[in-house]
């Protein structure tokens, strides 16, 4: 992502805050990250013939809404780490995180409004209503083996397709202030979805065969939490005596969570995960037919294309 981007982002989120929380309220953003998010809008936005102010309030618009959820979900989960450094709550305390988050949501609104386009905060927070409806649902269903692969994409696409199919949608949107008639915008939508798709199936693989030094933040942790996540749902197909140990670990019982991460690593569940995130990674990919010949949609393509085989 560009230096004026990066600049943008944290002028942004330092506007109208205390010299002493100056701090907290960039700590989120300073820890790095892809900014897939904001990318995805310039790329979207250039394929359809447009740059500048407008694009840029979309994008930053999207990081903030993208970074509150983070702050949020990371006191919901009781994170002490994320991308290898201390959370926000971590570090300075939950209440403070909790305002930093809404400063974050704030911030979003007020670039959305900046995009001159009337249907930037609809977007955004139909997507926010989306993921945080989603969020409600996979808690209500911690520990439920009963849960199927359908069960589980329709989490993914409230929970990760939502928020990138809006700033791919929205992207197109802004820059062809939103002429109705045009295909683009809906065939974008497609791309984020399916892309969320394989970006959260190899999330979740990762949390069973990566280290925690690797991804930032403890393995095991979707297991520890109760979330039932594809590599569990395909694995338990294979094992179903996996049920078992599951209840042992939401009994709290010692050492078991190492003893059901290998269980579902053996059983080649995992592969098969890798296997559903190249196919969406694929659908992704064809979803940009329709749009011009230009380096920004092969760029596009490839990012898609190569999410099923990232390692962090």
């Amino acid at each position: 992502m560009s230096d004026d981007f990066e600049a943008r982002l944290r002028d942004s989120a330092l506007d109208s805050v205390p010299p002493g929380m100056a701090r907290a309220v960039t700590h989120v953003l300073d820890a790095g990250g892809k900014r897939m998010r904001p990318g995805l809008v310039f790329r979207f936005a250039a394929l359809c013939g447009a740059g500048g102010a407008r694009v840029m309030e979309y994008a930053l618009a999207v990081e903030m809404l993208h970074a509150a959820t983070l702050v949020h979900d990371d006191i919901i989960d009781a994170a002490e780490t994320r991308r290898g450094v201390a959370t926000v709550h971590a570090a300075f305390g939950t209440d403070v995180a909790l305002l930093v988050g809404d400063l974050l949501v704030a911030r979003c609104g007020v670039h959305s409004a900046a995009t001159g386009w009337a249907g930037a905060a609809g977007e955004l927070f139909g997507a926010l209503s989306a993921m945080v409806g989603g969020e409600l649902a996979q808690r209500e269903r911690r520990f439920d083996l009963t849960q199927g692969v359908d069960d589980y994409l329709e989490t993914v696409r409230r929970k990760t397709s939502t928020l990138l199919q809006a700033a791919c949608a929205g992207a197109c949107m802004v820059a062809l202030d939103a002429a109705a008639d045009s295909p683009l915008p809906a065939q974008a939508r497609q791309y984020g979805d399916h892309l969320g798709r394989a970006f959260q199936v190899i999330d979740d693989v990762l949390d069973y065969s990566a280290s925690s030094g690797t991804i930032g933040k403890p393995v095991g942790n979707d297991l520890r939490e109760g979330t039932v996540t594809l590599p569990l749902i395909l694995a338990l197909e294979q094992d179903p005596g996996l049920a078992a140990d599951v209840e042992r670990v939401r009994a709290g019982a010692a050492g078991e969570i190492d003893s059901v991460l290998e269980r579902v690593r053996a059983t080649g569940a995992l592969e098969r995960c890798v296997e559903v995130a190249e196919e969406e990674a694929r659908r992704a990919a064809a979803a940009l037919a329709h749009f011009p010949d230009r380096p920004e949609r092969h760029e596009l393509e490839q990012f898609a294309l190569s999410l099923p085989h990232r390692s962090a």
